[in-house]
C-alpha cells in the first residue's frame, strides 16, 4: 500500500502544474479509499497530509471537473463543490 500512498502524494504535489493528471489522481484516491482499512497508521497519516493539501488546492482554477455519479463521501471527485463551499470535508 505504501506505493499507492506515495503515488497519490506525488500526484497531489504536481497537480497544480499538471492538471491533466486529475483523473488519474482521483482513481488512485478511490483505490486507497477502498483499501483504507488495510493501511498502516503511518500510511493513514500520510493520506491525511495529502488530502489536506488537495483540499487546500481545490479552489485552484486548474482543478475542474466532477463525476456526479460518484458518492459524495468520495469528495475528491467533487472538488468544484469543495471549492465553492457546497461540500464541506473534514479530512479525518
Amino acid at each position: 500500500m505504501s506505493a499507492l500512498t506515495k503515488q497519490y502524494g506525488y500526484f497531489v504535489f504536481v497537480l497544480s502544474v499538471r492538471p491533466d493528471i486529475l483523473p488519474l489522481m482521483q482513481q488512485l484516491r478511490t483505490r486507497i479509499f477502498h483499501a483504507y482499512n488495510k493501511l498502516t497508521e503511518a500510511e493513514k497519516e500520510e493520506v491525511f497530509v495529502y488530502d489536506s493539501l488537495l483540499l487546500h488546492q481545490a479552489s485552484s482554477p486548474c482543478i475542474q471537473g466532477r463525476d456526479v455519479q460518484k458518492p459524495l463521501e468520495q469528495w475528491w471527485w467533487h472538488l468544484d463543490l469543495v471549492a465553492n463551499g457546497s461540500l464541506y470535508v473534514c479530512a479525518r
